[in-house]
């Protein structure tokens, strides 16, 4: 039986206050504070044993909650831009849950801000981090920036012998990747939400937010999500498939990924499921988007590609910083770190996923989907600029299961996709014109 594992967002959720822990990476841009707000021996505190497992080095349970989560926080951290502290309050506590469903994890901005100095947009509403950044100044800073919750009572009692996995290297088996959960949280406090009530179609205050100017409801007329009158924002929110994003870095990024389901007329289709779903509807990618992106409603597997959540987020505002790859158990970084390599899958069964990141050579690495003794896609960059200047782009593989590659110049932000069919042999890719982005 498949078990729905819901993500839900819970839209300017109280703060929660406590002790500051600094998580800041070397390679952060943005500085990200976890504010840890259980209390002595339980949650982030939990003293229980816990053996080290997919590089997270903590000795107990507490401290591997945290660890995890702070790395998530990391990942975030290396690709946004602010000058202001973000702080996360955040806690573990037993949420609801059975032997077969459960809600992982919930999260939003503490508080929303307009008309603040350099706001791009009058009138309209923006998340507290979002705000801080283009401010340049915490906007309240006596309150955190993004609230979230996660569900201790996976460790427990729900969802059979099914458990947290606190690895940070994506490979958690038949348990949940709490990384991949807590990217997905922290996304929505960064602003992956709308501040419209769906059930209602009521504006905060009556204003727009920078999250559905980017909404349309298709074949309405008018369009936008937030043009209508409320009765048309119900309607659009339980529209399903006609509720779609129109920002324009996230429909590039769809292009090039290629987004082959969940892109209708080249828009990226949104959830918006008939009944609705409280603290779903509307803030995620559609279930029909694949490959499968991390903003889906529902836990789909381990995934820490932020893909298309990241163009959104700069839809909505974020500005990001020029990075190098940085690599992790799903990227491979090649030829001195300039090309980032990804690799996502299907079976004919439509088992989804990213292929585990090995790298052998400076320009050379391979992928594994199903066990790390069965190599996949093997791939290599090279620098051809004293031949054709060019970079070059080979890859081969011993699989026929679906396959989209995925190479991107870190430095111009170019990005090539090679596919291969499902149920096909490997087609192997010599593409000796890629990148003609020679120094």
């Amino acid at each position: 039986m498949r078990r729905r594992l819901s993500l839900v967002s819970a839209l300017l959720a109280a703060a929660l206050g406590g002790l500051i822990v600094a998580a800041r990476p070397a390679e952060a841009l943005a500085t990200i504070t976890v504010i840890d707000n259980d209390g002595p021996g339980e949650g982030f505190n939990d003293p229980a044993p816990f053996t080290p497992v997919g590089g997270n080095p903590a000795t107990t349970l507490g401290q591997a909650r945290l660890a995890a989560f702070r790395y998530a926080a990391q990942i975030w951290g290396s690709y946004l831009n602010s000058s202001v502290e973000i702080q996360i309050s955040a806690r573990m506590d037993p949420l609801s849950g059975d032997a077969t469903t459960a809600v992982l994890g919930q999260a939003g901005s503490a508080t929303v801000h307009r008309n603040f100095p350099n706001a791009p947009l009058a009138n309209t509403w923006y998340p507290q981090a979002l705000a801080n950044a283009l401010a340049k100044v915490d906007l309240d800073p006596a309150t955190p920036d993004i609230t979230a919750r996660f569900n201790s009572a996976v460790d427990g009692p729900i969802l059979g012998t099914v458990d947290w996995y606190y690895g940070f290297d994506g490979n958690p088996g038949t348990n949940v990747d709490f990384v991949t959960v807590v990217l997905h949280e922290l996304a929505h406090g960064l602003g992956f939400q709308t501040f419209a009530n769906p059930a209602t179609g009521s504006k905060m205050g009556g204003l727009d937010d920078t999250y559905l100017r980017h909404l349309e409801c298709h074949g309405a007329n008018p369009p936008g999500y937030g043009d209508g009158t409320n009765a048309e924002r119900v309607a659009c929110s339980i529209s399903d498939p006609n509720l779609h994003w129109v920002g324009s870095n996230t429909l590039s990024a769809a292009a090039v990924l290629p987004l082959t389901a969940g892109f209708p007329g080249r828009h990226v289709q949104m959830h918006a499921p008939n009944p609705l779903q409280p603290g779903s509807s509307v803030s995620h990618f559609s279930t029909a988007a694949y490959p499968n992106q991390l903003m889906e409603p529902s836990y789909t597997g381990a995934n820490h590609s932020v893909g298309l959540t990241l163009r959104l987020l700069q839809d909505i505002g974020w500005t990001l910083q020029p990075r190098a790859c940085l690599p992790s158990d799903t990227v491979l970084c090649l030829n001195q770190g300039r090309f980032m390599v990804e690799a996502y899958w299907r079976t004919d069964t439509r088992r989804t996923g990213i292929g585990h990141a090995i790298p052998l050579t400076a320009d050379t690495g391979y992928f594994w989907f199903f066990d790390a003794a069965n190599v996949e896609v093997m791939t290599k960059v090279l620098n051809a600029c004293n031949v054709n200047d060019r970079f070059w782009v080979f890859s081969a593989g011993l699989t026929n299961v679906e396959v989209v590659l995925l190479v991107t110049d870190t430095e111009t932000g170019v990005v090539r996709a090679y596919s291969n069919p499902q149920g096909t042999a490997f087609n192997p890719q010599q593409d000796a014109s890629a990148f003609a982005t020679c120094p």
